[in-house]
């Protein structure tokens, strides 16, 4: 007797767990899976995010869902009221209803003339503490508040009676009774009103007015979703002709910039150009100097700086500059020059080109000290661009020094002035100029 209903609850139990461990395994951990890479950042639990989609349904769905269920109440509680009525579900009773009006207590108001069926009415009167209602009217009110700002003219609330329409509807009746008793339109739906909320009652009363009340809501919602609609496409159009007016103007920015680079890089190239046609044009006309100094050099072995400058329509720098540039060409230049215009330039404090006081006072205007006058030898290092300055007293033994040792000193060379030096002008020497001597070793200077 006791084992079967034992036996039955462990047979559950374990039916129960094999459920629940299939429920885990291929509901739970799947939808887990699913969750984590829908949002992998943040994972939230099922049960949370199925409580969060059920409440914001819920709250969003309330209204509708507190209206059907008190429909669906009032129709099982009229249901053996009304089962064998027809004309319950009627359209027109519908329409008659909402076009009741209702006094400060809640009764209908009807004309005089049925005054014999107005015991025998129900009444009809606004739930209370309704949330639907309660929220209806304050959205009524808002929108009121609205159309008052605007200067629109208010209107009432469905089912709301106006201030003297009771009256009115009663002169109105009155008036009806004097025309041959066949009685104004208002008189007449009055009376099939009062017979239609006889058959219907209070319950369907209530519900048309709170689906009247609702039709009103809905539409005014949707007329604010469709000027909400008309809102954001206008800002859309707005926000797209600003965007293509901002790409508009970046385009036109970018071919700003592309035309400026191009201008600049015109310009630079021209620049580039006219700088290279003036470097080749002063190199041609250099080349074409030094060839006319050569020219003279070759011809002319004694001469002026300052006369051979103002021949040839050079400076003096000019010409010292060629004269260098000769020497580094030919890595052996000989002329015969006057020592005492050979400038004493120090290659340091204790060195400096010695000269002869006696020939360095002589005058170059003299025909005595023409013969008399020696002459110098120039050569170039082109390891160290230095010049070394010998006079004719000292070739035999320089001619020595390089045969024997084929290399220059640094005692010799310390007697070697700067690259710049001047060359005096002096007549033609008749002897010939001395014979080119070995080639200096540059690794050994």
């Amino acid at each position: 007797m006791v084992t079967a209903p034992v036996g039955s609850l462990i047979c559950w139990s374990h039916s129960l767990k094999i459920n629940i461990h299939t429920f885990h395994c291929f509901i739970l951990l799947p939808w887990r899976d699913f969750m984590a890479q829908l949002n992998p950042i943040v994972y939230i639990p099922p049960t949370v995010l199925v409580l969060a989609i059920v409440g914001i349904l819920s709250f969003r769905y309330l209204d509708a869902i507190q209206f059907q269920w008190q429909d669906l109440c009032s129709r099982l509680r009229g249901r053996g009221a009304g089962a064998g009525d027809p004309g319950l579900e009627d359209f027109e009773d519908d329409e008659l209803l909402l076009n009741l009006e209702f006094d400060e207590n809640g009764e209908p108001i009807l004309d005089e003339d049925d005054g014999d069926h107005q015991g025998e009415t129900t009444a009809h009167a606004e739930p209370q503490g309704s949330t639907t209602s309660a929220r209806l009217r304050m959205h009524h009110e808002m929108v009121q508040q609205m159309r008052a700002r605007a200067g629109f003219a208010p209107e009432p609330f469905p089912g709301d009676v106006e201030d003297g329409q009771g009256d009115d509807d009663e002169e109105e009746g009155e008036e009806g009774e004097d025309d041959g008793g066949v009685g104004s339109s208002t008189g007449i739906r009055g009376t099939s009103t009062a017979a239609r909320i006889k058959r219907i009652g209070k319950k369907k009363a209530e519900r048309l007015q709170r689906r009247e009340q609702m039709r009103a809501y809905h539409e005014f919602m949707e007329m604010q979703r469709a000027e909400r609609r008309q809102q954001e496409e206008m800002f859309k159009m707005q926000d797209a002709a600003q965007q293509e007016e901002r790409q508009r103007k970046r385009a036109e920015q970018l071919e700003k910039d592309r035309k400026r680079k191009e201008q600049l890089k015109q310009k630079e190239a021209k620049d580039t150009e006219s700088r290279l046609k003036r470097i080749q044009t002063e190199r041609l006309q250099e080349e074409r100097a030094r060839r006319e100094l050569r020219a003279y050099i070759q011809r002319v072995r004694s001469f002026q700086l300052s006369d051979l400058a103002q021949r040839l329509g050079r400076t003096e720098a000019q010409l010292l500059r060629d004269l260098a540039a000769i020497a580094a060409e030919t890595d052996l230049l000989a002329a015969h020059v006057d020592i005492s215009t050979v400038p004493r330039i120090s290659l340091a404090s204790s060195m400096t080109v010695p000269t002869s006081p006696s020939l360095s006072s002589s005058s170059p205007s003299s025909s005595s000290s023409e013969s008399s006058r020696p002459h110098l030898l120039v050569l170039r290092d082109p390891a160290t661009d230095r010049y070394l300055i010998l006079e004719q007293a000292q070739l035999e033994s320089f001619a020595q020094v390089v045969k024997e040792q084929g290399r220059i000193s640094k005692q010799e060379l310390s007697t070697a002035s700067e690259t710049i030096f001047h060359l005096a002008s002096s007549s033609p020497s008749p002897s010939p100029p001395p014979s080119p001597l070995p080639s200096i070793n540059k690794n050994e200077c």
